[in-house]
């Protein structure tokens, strides 16, 4: 009996362990079965290559840029220096800054010029051609004192002053001397305007009985005062340079031209011999 019992003990520890002992074989999952048309294709899997085995993306090549050759004959940038707070627009190309010594030159030169001297050269060539303009003009013309060359009329507002006596204009003085009669001088000197000057010395009865013989050396004298004791005038006086001056006007044929050319014009005559003495001074 006791033997049967422990033969019976072990067979059946031996079923218990044939159920419970998992199989030598491997498991075998479910063959994956190729995805019938209209049916969606699983998700692949993460990939459990290592990390070097895994797949890298391609690298996008860079198109290369052939170096920028510079010919020897350029000139090397200019370097420009700047404080460490200044700060420079990106947009906006740096200023470069030269020394006196250097800014300035000759058009088409490579030589640094002084900025002063250029500067000067500039200023005295405008200079040259204001003048040679001037000189080139075959015929220059005044009459009104508002006009172009209105300071070579009488009636232009400039004092002049004659033997310790201020006038107020040529004209003021040119038609008091018409006169001996110092009461009428004054009065003539006090006038407004030279326009009212002018017709008191055309209308006031008594001429000095030598006055045809001295009028032009009075006007001489008139002109010579004005142009002298304004030195601006006397300046563009002699800018005219060798041009004949005419003052035209249908007005008057003695000391103008008579507007068609009649005329004497002697004030223009006078003026182009104060020319020659400034420029002989």
């Amino acid at each position: 009996m006791p033997a049967r019992s422990g033969g019976q003990g072990r067979s059946g520890t031996q079923k218990l362990l044939a159920h419970t002992r998992p199989s030598a074989q491997p498991f075998i999952g479910r063959q994956e079965q190729p995805a019938s048309p209209g049916m969606q294709s699983p998700v692949p899997e993460l990939s459990t290559c290592p990390d070097d085995e895994a797949e890298v993306p391609p690298v996008e090549a860079k198109p290369v840029v052939p170096p920028v050759v510079v010919p020897s004959s350029v000139s090397p940038p200019v370097s420009v220096s700047r404080s460490p707070n200044e700060v420079v627009p990106a947009n906006v190309s740096p200023e470069v800054k030269l020394s006196p010594e250097l800014s300035g030159g000759p058009i088409g030169s490579t030589e640094p010029q002084p900025a002063s001297r250029t500067n000067t050269a500039v200023q005295r060539i405008l200079g040259m051609v204001a003048v040679c303009s001037q000189a080139m003009a075959e015929r220059i013309e005044f009459y009104r004192s508002g006009d172009d060359y209105g300071e070579f009329s009488n009636f232009s507002r400039h004092p002049i002053e004659i033997d310790g006596q201020a006038w107020p204009t040529s004209e003021h003085y040119f038609q008091a001397m018409k006169f001996d009669d110092p009461v009428l001088q004054e009065r003539i000197r006090t006038a407004p305007g030279p326009g009212e000057a002018a017709r008191m010395g055309r209308r006031f009865a008594g001429l000095r009985p030598d006055w045809e013989d001295v009028k032009e050396a009075v006007m001489m004298d008139a002109l010579r005062a004005k142009f002298t004791q304004h030195a601006k005038l006397g300046r563009r006086l002699l800018a005219t340079g060798t041009a004949e001056l005419v003052e035209h006007t249908r007005n008057d044929v003695y000391w103008g031209d008579g507007g068609d050319g009649s005329g004497r014009n002697r004030l223009g005559v006078l003026l182009m011999q104060l020319r020659d003495e400034l420029k002989d001074a």
